[in-house]
């Protein structure tokens, strides 16, 4: 490559320009143009790939063929004609053969690194034990009188000294703080302490103090926070306190992995030098970092930052009349029994309710035995028979919450036992009068709780509506999903319903964490991590509001032009609208017109049914039968007679009533014919349901999370379907299957019922969707507009209050606060302001306005604090070319 170079001024080397000829690739782009390749003709052959990129052109063979006859690399070219390497194979190629060529040197280069020099950076003087600090920069090396007069200043600094020409062994240093210049005292007395800087290495510490002023106070004016608040010996910088909160919170750590990782982190170092000791790091650091979490957390909510919080729903507080929540139960956020003292949590009613008023209020429903019959998906989870086995050395089983529209969390609470409905009844009693219209409930089971509070707390259900969400309707009958399902609720817009599930995704992380500690500790765990998920929303809700802008928008004209070409094509045989047989279907699923003519046959007419059963098996035991059948036969004779012996008392006959009379063989056939019916009915409306399956699997692709959602509740209509045959085969009547999944079959001529073709219920789903988009995209507007008032506003409260704030240390400090937080609003509202225009009218009260604070900001930003000019043929780097020269 050395005749590939020419010097330039200064000593240095450049390539020289390099020659490229066009080579055609027989693939094509994206716009069907054929692609070709820059081949670097000055390179070696073989190496034309490090140095090729793809551009379009529209060249023909002819350039093909004037490569022929290059002689060396022509295997290479002819290899790229067929297309069997790409742009992106082509950089990843050339990228490991420039790591492989490199890796030799940069080992070496490492270990070269380690050898000290004798010239000390300072003072240019020379020492054979020279000091180096890694702290101070890769690569100062000082001597003993410079490193006394600059680490006597530096805090913290880890100093290695070179001894006898083998290795780094670490210089002992202890600083000492002094008294802080804003309370100066004679009766100073100095501590040693120890203390533990950012990276999580002890040291040895004088510290002075005085009677006047409390030792944590003096500790925290030196910016070290003490690991026990009665006479600490030890303690950690902010700094180490900031980053092991940071990673708890966003990066969902626990403390002990912390403390490893930052051990391992100064294992890796030493390979460079030698590794400092940790002791106890972890034991002081799990007593202290709760405490400094809720004080990190009282300064964002001091008294005068607390009417500027980002941890609530500013557009749901400022719009009253259209409210909407999601509930939901985890069970990964557990706690282990723990015989310890019974502690309060610090944050004390931030988000947690007292367990005591969930205690109370869950007792008081349990204690109501009412039940609620449903004929929707089973809900397993508030069994609190099932659960208890499983749960005996938990106190807490889990955490339920609940999440605004916008993903701000809202109340939570702890559980202690199953996915009990006392719980969301709980919290929809907090939420009571909080909206002037009726709020939108959004549940996994938001059926069953519906049925529950109307028999319940009919006081308070009118104040609510109840919908699933998006994702779990899909688990629940068609007739739930025409009645609760998100796409068909009025005001439910796009709004999924699915935000506590990913609040959960969230909080889940913490789940081995908080198994172990303290029961006050997950507590405050919890919400410092709720207050970060809040804050996450708030930053992320202007973007948020914009992309349900475009979603609304996209789907209404998919939606509309879906409903216009199917209602042409029925408009000549089923003349109507898609609104209209949406309305129809939503009315025979609200009235269950699938049950309506199936009566429930009497008790005196069911027993006379058992005992034509039971004379019939009887008969045919009589017969000479199989092994098997016999077996069979005499099994259901038990049952029967079973049965029979239950209705007798529930009738109270004193014996069974004679099969030979006409009164019992009437009332026998009437309770067949009403049984029928009403198998037959189960059976259509499994069936509806079958048909809408079907519908939602060939909209989904397999291997989805939807699709497989689907196909378990297809699985379980399979199975249902399979009952129904089975009891209808005890009446006698034979059906087969695939008429029983056909809701056109003449079998289910006795049923009355009234419905839609599936193109009728295809243009109802799409009508469904286009009204939902359009609410999408009215409410979504209204809520931008909201959102940049409620900025505005907190931007001016901010002005007046920071004017007023009086010349003190503490006030002086809270004005800082209350500036960042303006500031904070400020950036917020200025991107805000530029995304919304293009979908809402920004007038004077809305545009954002940079206030004297933020000019001052940004002006000092443009203005470099310093200038800094470093000219690359000043640094001289040997690095040596083998192993022999490093030795």
């Amino acid at each position: 490559m050395a005749d590939m170079r020419m010097k330039s001024r200064g000593g240095r080397f450049r390539p020289a320009k390099r020659r490229y000829v066009p080579v055609v690739d027989r693939s094509t782009s994206r716009v069907g143009r054929p692609k070709t390749r820059k081949i670097n003709l000055d390179s070696s052959p073989g190496s034309s790939l490090c140095e090729s990129s793809w551009v379009r052109s529209s060249a023909g063979d002819s350039t093909q063929q004037g490569l022929q006859g290059q002689g060396e690399g022509d295997g290479d070219w002819a290899k790229s004609e067929a297309g069997e390497g790409t742009a992106h194979s082509a950089r990843k190629t050339a990228d490991e053969d420039r790591w492989s060529s490199l890796r030799p040197k940069l080992l070496l280069a490492r270990l070269a690194a380690l050898c000290p020099t004798q010239k000390c950076s300072h003072c240019q003087g020379t020492q054979e034990e020279i000091i180096r600090c890694l702290d101070c920069g890769p690569a100062v090396f000082l001597c003993d009188a410079c490193s006394a007069e600059l680490h006597g200043t530096l805090m913290f600094h880890r100093p290695y000294i070179w001894k006898e020409n083998r290795m780094y062994c670490p210089a002992v240093t202890k600083p000492h703080l002094r008294q802080a210049t804003r309370h100066i005292c004679s009766d100073v007395k100095t501590e040693n302490i120890v203390v533990f800087d950012k990276h999580g290495v002890s040291h040895d510490v004088m510290l002075d103090t005085c009677c006047h002023e409390d030792i944590t106070i003096t500790m925290l004016h030196h910016g070290l926070w003490p690991a026990t608040p009665c006479s600490p010996k030890t303690a950690f910088s902010l700094e180490l306190l900031e980053l092991c909160v940071c990673f708890q919170l966003y990066g969902c750590l626990s403390i002990q992995a912390f403390a490893k990782s930052l051990q391992e982190v100064d294992n890796l170092m030493g390979v460079q030098l030698a590794a400092a000791t940790k002791p106890g790091l972890y034991r002081n650091l799990l007593g202290a970092i709760n405490e400094y979490r809720y004080h990190r957390s009282q300064i964002n909510r001091e008294k005068k930052l607390s009417n500027f919080e980002v941890t609530s729903c500013d557009i749901c507080a400022k719009d009253k009349s259209r409210c909407i929540f999601s509930l939901d139960g985890n069970f990964a956020l557990v706690h282990k029994q723990r015989g310890e003292l019974a502690q309060k949590s610090r944050h004390t009613t931030a988000f947690f309710i007292p367990d005591d008023n969930v205690q109370e209020f869950t007792q008081k429903w349990l204690a109501d035995k009412r039940r609620v019959d449903t004929d929707c998906s089973q809900f397993q989870a508030g069994n609190t028979i099932r659960s208890k086995n499983k749960t005996d050395k938990l106190d807490v089983t889990g955490v339920f919450g609940s999440i605004c529209q916008h993903e701000f969390p809202g109340p939570m609470l702890n559980m202690t036992q199953g996915e009990s409905m006392a719980y969301p009844a709980m919290l929809l009693s907090m939420f009571e009068g909080k909206s002037h219209k009726q709020q939108l409930v959004m549940y996994d089971i938001g059926c069953q709780l519906h049925k529950h509070l109307r028999l319940r707390m009919s006081d308070l259900v009118h104040q609510f509506r109840f919908s699933v969400p998006a994702f779990h309707r899909f688990a629940h009958t068609m007739t739930c999903q025409l009645t609760y399902g998100q796409r068909c609720t009025v005001g439910a817009a796009l709004n999924d319903g699915e935000g506590m599930e990913r609040l959960w995704s969230y909080l889940r992380k913490f789940a081995p964490a908080t198994k172990q500690m303290a029961l006050s500790s997950l507590e405050d765990l919890l919400t410092d991590a709720l207050f970060a998920y809040s804050q996450k929303s708030f930053l992320g809700l202007g973007q948020k509001l914009c992309r349900q802008v475009a979603t609304a928008d996209s789907l209404k004209k998919k939606s509309q032009a879906e409903c216009v070409v199917l209602e042409e094509e029925l408009k000549r045989n089923l003349p109507g609208a898609s609104g209209d047989w949406l309305a129809t279907w939503q009315r025979a699923a609200s009235s269950q017109n699938m049950h309506q003519g199936t009566e429930k046959p009497t008790a005196r007419e069911e027993l006379a049914f058992t005992i034509m059963q039971l004379a019939e098996k009887k008969a045919l035991s009589q017969k000479d039968n199989p092994p098997r059948a016999e077996g069979k036969l005499s099994e259901d004779i038990q049952k029967l007679e079973v049965q029979a012996e239950k209705l007798k008392k529930r009738c109270q006959l004193q014996e069974l009533p004679d099969i030979a009379n006409p009164t019992t063989l009437r009332e026998g056939a009437a309770a067949k014919v009403k049984l029928h019916r009403a198998a037959l009915s189960a059976a259509l409306n499994l069936a509806k349901e079958r048909q809408f399956l079907d519908h939602l699997m060939k909209k989904y692709a397999d291997g989805q999370a939807v699709a497989a959602r689907i196909g378990l509740r297809v699985k379980t209509n399979s199975q249902l379907l399979a009952k129904v045959e089975a009891t209808l085969a005890s009446y006698g009547i034979k059906v087969d299957s695939k008429e029983l999944k056909n809701i056109d079959s003449p079998v289910y001529s006795q049923v009355h019922t009234t419905d839609l073709i599936p193109s009728q219920k295809k243009a109802a789903l799409a009508k469904a969707d286009y009204d939902r988009a359009c609410e999408a995209e009215t409410e979504t507007r209204k809520d931008m507009t909201l959102f940049l008032q409620s900025l505005a506003e907190k931007q001016k409260a901010l002005n007046k209050l920071i004017e007023h704030i009086p010349e003190t240390p503490e006030e002086t400090g809270e004005r800082h606060l209350l500036c960042t937080r303006q500031v904070l609003f400020e950036k917020v509202h200025e991107v805000c302001a530029t995304d919304f225009a293009r979908h809402i009218d920004i007038d004077e009260t809305l545009a954002y306005v940079p206030s004297r604070l933020m000019r001052m900001v940004e002006d000092n930003l443009h203005e470099p604090c310093f200038d800094l000019h470093i000219e690359l043929e000043d640094l001289e780097l040997e690095i040596p070319d083998s192993e022999d020269e490093l030795e």
